[in-house]
């Protein structure tokens, strides 16, 4: 079984720091550890917009202290790099294969007012297994949570 978690910026990331974000991550993930066991993780960025991070954990679970560490870990890069990677109230979806990011409100008056379509893709940052991203991240509005704002 895995575990997945899915840190959506507010604004893209260069090219020189999609390379210094990558090699953090990578150190972090290479001590990341719950009670003393080392957890097997791995991640991807996504449209230079998404950190994606999982870990197996058949290897090791991901404990409370773990996943507070890679909070912090995450909380760390938004100091470093001027970012906004928490804020749950940004939902993000995808115009012309770019995307695009609005406050909730916004968005919620965006669907209401026909401005997005119910087949705008929208992406579920709820996720929480390899399986759900691969299958249900990119989604129709339709097929979302914001089903019941479409007109």
């Amino acid at each position: 079984m895995d575990r997945l978690w899915v840190f959506q910026s507010d604004r893209p990331f260069t090219e020189i720091e999609t390379e210094k974000i990558s090699n953090r991550i990578k150190q972090y993930l290479s001590q990341w550890n719950a009670h003393g066991i080392p957890l097997e993780g791995g991640f991807t960025i996504r449209y230079n917009q998404f950190i994606v991070i999982n870990v197996d954990e058949e290897q090791g679970q991901a404990s409370g202290c773990s996943i507070d560490s890679l909070t912090h870990m995450i909380q760390d890069l938004e100091k470093e790099f001027n970012l906004s990677l928490l804020n749950r109230m940004n939902i993000a979806y995808k115009e012309q294969d770019r995307v695009k990011i609005l406050s909730l409100k916004e968005f919620k008056n965006a669907v209401t007012t026909g401005d997005l379509s119910s087949e705008t893709i929208l992406f579920n940052n709820a996720v929480s297994s390899l399986e759900e991203f691969n299958t249900q991240w990119e989604i129709p509005i339709k097929n979302s949570w914001a089903k019941t704002l479409v007109k």
